[in-house]
């Protein structure tokens, strides 16, 4: 089997210096920054406000993170999305409360991303709707050092950083249904990604609007195809290894959850679309414009692939994942899970972008609270399964802290930290002079060194499994893992 090298990049001067973890890390204060992975959860609608679950890479849950370092304080309800951005979590929610909770929270909730102390949280999200019901948030993404996009059941509205306020509706994004129906469930605004200058945001019956990001003005619109007489719709957008924009298609503007066989590509530089049609025994990727969620689409950062949930049921199905090798131009069942009687729950999957192995919140049924994590690499094979305490915890989306600011689509990585471990020889190139210190996921440190030029080996045979690095350079901190096939 090849081995794969893992790209390591420092992070910037906005972290901050830390020290290497004890060996018993539970004593010091939580830092979640570093490692692990944080679950979204819808929660129990009609009872408690939505939850942020974090799972450290020692395989130990911390549950309702976000209650833990915000006494007394909640998110809103039914969280659909969280995104970092230069330092901070944003966490949208559609509502600013549960009917059956007792604290409000908010439609977006602004927090520190290494202890997750509350800054900021709203309870309206269009500019002037405090006393009124505003509109349901939907997600976020981070421009520049200054603003920011949040999409909702009708438009996009402006977010100011520096005084973290709301600003007015970008032009063109908006809802054109008024009735009570349709403006919550018809076009709607969901998934935005950043290239360049331009956004790409997922319109439920325009399409696709391209955003220029200076003027904050719609600058094209490019419509879902028609098949004859029906008038198709997107559902989500990712984008691939190799630069690309995926969309899935619906199969109407309607909010059925059905979807078009098919997938459409769009090169980014050009405007070009292609259309991608799936075979006969692979489905199409779920939606879930009905109550909108961010849709199990994924792209894979470290190979040039694409990882979905789909069935006979679009909305519910969740026992298959499909792969879609994008170079070799091969679709596949990735994984099955009808054998062991599991089911995705909703957009709950994710991909590690350091060590490309996928993530899955599974469940039975929806009168069972039974729900475990589980990890598989990028064969589908099962890693390992956390279980989690019983409880409907409606799980959403992941996120894994280490990816950084992951709210865009940034360009190629170049330069920066390489490690790679191989033949027994760790290397490390591009780090002169950091302090290095190589852990395991129980936290157990297992060397420490110092590189003394660009391209520092350090003899070091480790057996497979994941490994966490961490390196402490001119008073600023990184930390990423890195997998030994």
């Amino acid at each position: 089997m090849k081995k794969k090298q893992i790209t390591l990049i420092l992070l910037g001067a906005a972290l901050a210096a830390s020290s290497l973890p004890s060996a018993a890390p539970a004593q010091e204060q939580a830092d979640y920054s570093q490692g692990g992975c944080f679950v979204l959860n819808e929660d129990w609608y009609g009872h408690a406000n939505s939850t942020l679950n974090w799972l450290s890479d020692a395989g130990e849950w911390t549950y309702r993170a976000f209650q833990k370092a915000n006494d007394g304080r909640e998110i809103g309800a039914t969280a659909c999305h969280a995104a970092l951005h230069e330092g901070r979590l944003y966490i949208v929610a559609k509502q600013p409360k549960d009917p059956g909770a007792d604290v409000s929270g908010g439609r977006l909730t602004v927090c520190d991303a290494r202890t997750l102390e509350c800054i900021v949280q709203h309870g309206q999200i269009a500019a002037g709707a405090e006393g009124g019901t505003g509109v349901d948030g939907r997600a976020f993404l981070g421009i520049d050092s200054r603003k920011a996009y949040v999409s909702s059941n009708n438009g996009i509205y402006l977010y100011d950083l520096a005084t973290q306020t709301f600003g007015q509706q970008i032009p063109g994004s908006s809802n054109p249904n008024n009735d009570a129906y349709g403006s919550l469930y018809r076009g709607q605004c969901g998934t935005m990604l950043l290239a360049g200058d331009t956004a790409y945001a997922v319109h439920q019956s325009a399409g696709l609007l391209l955003i220029d990001t200076k003027s904050d003005r719609v600058a094209r619109t490019i419509q879902a195809p028609r098949d004859g007489s029906v008038q198709r719709g997107f559902g989500t957008a990712v984008r691939s290894r190799d630069g690309a924009l995926w969309l899935s298609v619906c199969a109407d503007t309607e909010g059925s959850g059905s979807a078009a066989p098919y997938l459409i590509r769009l090169d980014p530089a050009t405007g070009d679309t292609l259309r991608i049609c799936l075979p006969d025994s692979i489905f199409s990727p779920s939606n879930s414009w009905y109550a909108w969620t961010p849709d199990a689409l994924c792209a894979s950062a470290v190979e040039n692939a694409l990882y979905w949930s789909g069935g006979n049921n679009s909305w519910f199905s969740g026992e298959q994942i499909f792969k879609y090798d994008i170079d070799r131009q091969e679709f596949r069942c990735f994984i099955d899970l009808a054998a062991d009687g599991w089911r995705l729950y909703g957009c709950s999957m994710g991909i590690d972008p350091q060590t490309d192995e996928l993530y899955l919140s599974l469940y039975h049924d929806f009168n069972d609270p039974t729900y475990v994590v589980r990890r598989y690499d990028c064969q589908g094979r099962l890693l390992r399964e956390y279980a989690m305490i019983n409880y409907y915890w409606f799980p959403g989306p992941f996120l894994f802290p280490e990816a950084g600011d992951v709210t865009g689509i940034g360009a190629p990585e170049a330069g920066g930290l390489h490690i790679s471990c191989d033949g027994g020889v760790l290397t490390v190139e591009n780090a002169a002079g950091a302090e290095c210190g190589l852990y395991d996921t129980s936290g157990r440190q297992l060397r420490s060194f110092r590189c003394t030029g660009a391209h520092h080996r350090e003899e070091c045979a480790l057996p497979p499994g994941l490994y966490l690095v961490r390196l402490t350079r001119g008073g600023q901190a990184a930390s990423r893992k890195f997998l030994v096939p």
